[in-house]
């Protein structure tokens, strides 16, 4: 496992200090942690204030086929009150 945090911290730094911002830095940081964890496929879901829903800003997957979870995750929302067991329309944008 040591191997594994030292290989995963030096992704996590090199993606921060070569990033010009945290959005850039993201995907960087979230292979670095799925790495770590021995995750196939890992998704960053953060709240959007205006419309008070939390929608996928981030993916990493090292699994072939996991384009179409992707996809499907960046077009869903999960709304405030919404039941997490509900199914959705995806979201326009």
């Amino acid at each position: 496992m040591t191997g594994r945090v030292d290989r995963s911290a030096h992704l996590k730094h090199g993606a921060l200090t070569e990033a010009d911002s945290v959005e850039e830095a993201t995907p960087g940081i979230l292979e670095g942690v799925c790495r770590t964890l021995g995750w196939e496929v890992g998704l960053l879901w953060m709240l959007d204030a205006p419309s008070e829903s939390l929608r996928c800003v981030a993916t990493w997957h090292e699994t072939k086929g996991a384009e179409r979870f992707e996809s499907a995750s960046k077009a869903f929302r999960f709304q405030k009150g919404m039941d997490s067991h509900a199914k959705s329309a995806p979201v326009r944008q």
